[in-house]
C-alpha cells in the first residue's frame, strides 16, 4: 500500500518575479519528490486582491520614482524588531484567513519564501494555534531583520555568511540550513559554448545577413554564457 503524499503550503508574495519564480521551483521539486504542493500568493488570496493590487503599486511606483526612499525602508526595517508595535501589524496581516486555510487544509508542511507570511504563521504559533513544520526560505542575499521570526522551525538560507549572522542574533545553529537560493534546473546544465557563440553571432547580423559590428568576431567564453 503506498504511503498518502504529503501536503505542502508554499506561502509567497508577488512583490518582483523572486519569491513567486522561487515558490514556483520549489512545487516543482516537491511534485518529483512525490508531495502535493499548493502555491498561494498570501497578499492576493489571503488579505484581500485589491489590496494585493494596491500595495503592488506603490511598491513598484516607490521603487521607479522615489528610490532612495525605498533604500530608506529598508534601512529602518532592518533595525525595528520584528515584535515592535512601530510596524502596526503589518509584518502579520492576513493571519486570519492563513488560521482559516491551515485549519480546512491540514497541511503536512509550510513553506515561506517571503517575510510577510512567514511573520504570520509565527504570530498564529504565538497566540497558541498549532501549526504544521514551517520553513522560511530566504530569497535575499542579506539576512534582513524582517526575515527572522521567533517561531519558524528552519531558516533555508543562501550563504554560510547569512547563517553566520543569524546564528549570532542568537537562532540556534540546527535550525539554519545553507541550501542556496532555489533555481531552475535549466540553470544547472552546463551551457553548449559552440552554439551560444553561434547564437551571439546570428543576433549581431543585419536584417540582410550582413555580419555585424559585434555579432561577426569572437567573444570570450565567459562573454558569451553570460548573455545567454
Amino acid at each position: 500500500m503506498s504511503e498518502t503524499p504529503r501536503r505542502i503550503l508554499i506561502l509567497t508574495a508577488s512583490y518582483g518575479s523572486g519569491h513567486t519564480r522561487a515558490a514556483g521551483i520549489l512545487a516543482d521539486e516537491f511534485s518529483r519528490a512525490g508531495a502535493l504542493p499548493t502555491v498561494v500568493d498570501h497578499f492576493r488570496d489571503l488579505v484581500h486582491p485589491a489590496f494585493d493590487r494596491w500595495s503592488r503599486a506603490l511598491y513598484y511606483s516607490i521603487l521607479h520614482r522615489a528610490p532612495a526612499v525605498w533604500g530608506g525602508a529598508y534601512w529602518l526595517g532592518d533595525r525595528i524588531n520584528v515584535g515592535s508595535p512601530l510596524l502596526l501589524g503589518f509584518n502579520h496581516v492576513g493571519a486570519r484567513n492563513l488560521r482559516h486555510l491551515l485549519r480546512a487544509h491540514h497541511y503536512d508542511q509550510v513553506v515561506s519564501v517571503q517575510p510577510t507570511p512567514a511573520g504570520a504563521l509565527s504570530f498564529l504559533r504565538s497566540r497558541g494555534e498549532r501549526t504544521p513544520p514551517h520553513t522560511t526560505v530566504f530569497t535575499d542575499f542579506v539576512a534582513h531583520t524582517q526575515w527572522i521570526h521567533p517561531h519558524v522551525d528552519r531558516y533555508c538560507v543562501p550563504s554560510e555568511e547569512i547563517s553566520h549572522e543569524l546564528t549570532a542574533r542568537g537562532l540556534p545553529r540546527e535550525s539554519v540550513v545553507v541550501t542556496g537560493i532555489p533555481v531552475a534546473p535549466d540553470f544547472l546544465e552546463q551551457p553548449d559554448r559552440a552554439a551560444a557563440r553561434h547564437h551571439r553571432r546570428q543576433r549581431g547580423r543585419g536584417p540582410r545577413g550582413l555580419p555585424g559590428q559585434r555579432g561577426d568576431r569572437d567573444l570570450p567564453d565567459h562573454a558569451v554564457v553570460g548573455d545567454g
